[in-house]
C-alpha cells in the first residue's frame, strides 16, 4: 500500500490530515463534525496496509480508531463515530457489534444513527436484523423510519425475520407501526413474498397511511417480481377510496402488476360512470397505467363514447387518447364518436368539462387519438 504513495511527504500529510479529522470529530459544531465524518468515511476505499503496525490512513485503520470514539461521554461525539462507522461500509465490518450495542444507547440521535449505520453496512448487521425490527416498534418517529429502511437494505440477510415484520403489521394497534412495517416489507423485495396476503389485508385499513404504505409495498413487490396479480382485484376496488394519496397509490401499484391487470379493465372502466369526478379521473389514471396490457379488453372504454353523461363521454375520450394504443377503435367509430360530441355540444356547455374545452377541441381529441 504505501508504495502507492509517490513521496513519503505525502503520507505523513495524509496522516496528519486524518488526525485533524479525528480531532473535529469532538468539536460542538455540528458542521465541522460534519465534514470531519466525510473525510473520514472516504477511507473506505483504500486497501488495508497489511502491515503488523497501524498505517494510519487505510479504511480498517481509520475504522479502529474511530471505533475508540463510540463510548464518548459526549452524545454527539458517539453519534458522529457511528455514522462515519456506516458510511465506512466494508472497512468497518469488525466494528459491526459495536455499532449494534449503540441501538440502546441513551440518546435518541445515537439510537438512530446506530439503525441507520446498520442497514449500509450490510452483512455485518445479519445477526442484528432481530434488533432492527424491534426498532419497528420505538415510540420516536424518526428511529422507526430508520429501522424500515435499515430492512429494506439488508434485504436477502433480513429474510428469517419477514415473519417478525408481518406480524407487526397483523397485530399492532399503533397505525404508525403497522407503515412502516409496509413500508419495510416493500422494501425487503422478492424477500418478502411470504407478505403479500398480509399487505393485501391492510389495503383496507381504517387509517389512511396504512392504506397507502401497503398498496406501495405491493406495487414495489410486483416490480421485484412477486407475484401479486391474485390481490389485483382489491387493488381496483381502491380506486373510489375516500382519500387522494390511496387511489393514487392504487393507481401506480396497477401498473406494477403487469399483465395480471388487463383483464380487469372493463371493471376499471365501470367507475369512468362513478357519481364522483375524482373517481373518474383516477380511473383514467388506471387505464393509462395499465394500457400495454389492455389490448384485448378496450372495447369497455370505447362504449362509453356514447354514454348520455358529457362527463363519463369526457373521461373515455380522455383515456383513449392518453392510452394510445390497443382501443380497437375503426377510423368509423372515430367519425361517429367525434360527430356525436359536437352535435351534443348543448349539453355540453352545461358541463363544467364544456366550459374547459370547446367542442372542437373534443372533436380533435378524439381525432387524435
Amino acid at each position: 500500500f504505501q508504495r502507492q504513495m509517490s513521496t513519503p511527504e505525502e503520507l505523513v500529510a495524509l496522516r496528519q490530515e486524518h488526525g485533524y479529522a479525528m480531532a473535529e470529530m469532538l468539536h460542538s459544531d455540528p458542521q465541522i463534525r460534519n465534514a470531519a465524518v466525510e473525510k473520514l468515511s472516504q477511507t473506505r476505499s483504500r486497501q488495508p496496509c497489511g502491515q503488523n503496525r497501524l498505517c494510519g490512513i487505510c479504511g480498517w485503520c481509520v475504522a479502529l480508531d474511530v471505533s475508540k470514539r463510540l463510548k464518548h461521554p459526549k452524545s454527539y461525539v458517539r453519534e458522529a463515530a457511528v455514522e462515519t462507522l456506516g458510511r465506512m461500509g466494508d472497512a468497518a465490518l469488525f466494528h459491526g457489534d459495536q455499532v449494534v450495542a449503540r441501538i440502546k444507547d441513551e440518546d435518541r440521535f445515537v439510537r438512530w444513527a446506530a439503525v441507520e449505520s446498520l442497514g449500509l453496512l450490510g452483512s455485518a448487521a445479519y445477526n442484528s436484523a432481530g434488533l432492527i425490527v424491534a426498532c419497528l416498534e420505538d415510540p420516536l418517529m424518526d428511529i422507526r423510519e430508520a429501522a424500515a429502511e435499515a430492512l429494506g437494505r439488508l434485504g436477502e440477510f433480513a429474510k428469517h425475520y419477514v415473519g417478525s415484520v408481518t406480524a407487526l403489521l397483523d397485530g399492532s394497534m399503533d397505525p404508525d407501526v403497522r407503515r412502516v412495517a409496509a413500508e419495510a416489507l416493500g422494501k425487503m423485495g422478492f424477500t418478502a413474498a411470504e407478505a403479500v396476503p398480509c399487505l393485501s389485508e391492510h389495503i383496507k385499513d381504517q387509517f389512511p397511511h396504512v392504506r397507502v404504505s401497503s398498496l406501495r409495498a405491493l406495487a414495489a413487490l410486483g416490480v421485484a417480481g412477486v407475484a401479486v396479480g391474485a390481490h389485483c382485484e382489491k387493488v381496483v376496488r381502491c380506486i373510489e377510496d375516500q382519500c387522494f394519496s390511496v387511489r393514487e397509490a392504487a393507481a401506480e401499484a396497477l401498473k406494477s402488476f403487469g399483465p395480471c391487470a388487463g383483464p380487469f379493465v372493463p371493471h376499471i372502466a365501470e367507475y369512468l360512470e362513478h357519481t364522483r369526478q375524482d373517481v373518474r379521473r383516477c380511473a383514467v389514471e388506471c387505464l393509462v397505467n395499465i394500457s400495454d396490457h389492455a389490448d384485448e379488453h378496450c372495447q369497455s372504454i370505447v362504449t362509453r363514447l356514447d354514454h348520455n353523461d358529457p362527463d363519463v363521454r369526457w373521461c373515455a375520450l380522455d383515456a383513449i387518447t392518453k392510452m394510445g394504443r390497443g382501443t380497437g377503435m375503426t377510423l368509423i367509430d372515430l367519425k361517429t364518436s367525434s360527430s356525436d360530441l359536437y352535435d351534443r355540444k348543448k349539453s355540453l356547455r352545461s358541463t363544467p368539462v364544456r366550459r374547459s374545452m370547446s367542442p372542437l377541441r373534443q372533436r380533435g381529441l378524439v381525432l387524435n387519438s
